[in-house]
């Protein structure tokens, strides 16, 4: 958790044309130091070991998953992604393999998001609700 955000964002702003994203892109670099770092370290400390399961929900860009990744705080396991915005999620996929693909990170597409390295990203176009009610139903199914 020690290592410092390095700020080499690898935007293609063809790519990345859509005003919210270019508004998340633009201030990632104050999110990255408004980021309470006791609450980052607390959360470190009372995680299991081994690969995580986690659900950000309102995902936006993926900034968290990539700043979790870069921090060595999340190195494998499945990071969901759920944003109730379409477009921000295709623009996240983009990011996110630019981003991972400038640190030397190794990046496969996938049907529903990305693989980082050893970390899985989904990403889920859904409100809360509604991904909460297909993730019960499907568990009661199988």
């Amino acid at each position: 958790m020690g290592r410092e955000a390095v700020s080499r964002e690898p935007i293609d702003p063809e790519a990345l044309d859509h005003g919210y994203t270019r508004y998340l892109i633009a201030k990632k670099s104050v999110d990255d130091r408004a980021l309470n770092r006791r609450v980052l370290a607390d959360l470190c400390r009372v995680m299991p070991a081994g690969a995580w399961r986690v659900l950000e929900i309102g995902a936006g860009l993926g900034t968290m998953v990539a700043r979790l990744l870069e921090w060595q705080v999340v190195t494998a396991g499945e990071y969901t992604l759920v944003d109730v915005d379409r477009q921000l999620l295709r623009d996240s996929r983009t990011w996110l393999s630019q981003w991972a693909t400038a640190r030397g990170l190794p990046t496969e597409l996938l049907p529903d998001g990305l693989r980082l390295g050893d970390l899985r990203v989904r990403l889920v176009e859904a409100e809360l609700g509604s991904y909460l009610e297909a993730v019960i139903r499907h568990r009661s199914i199988s």
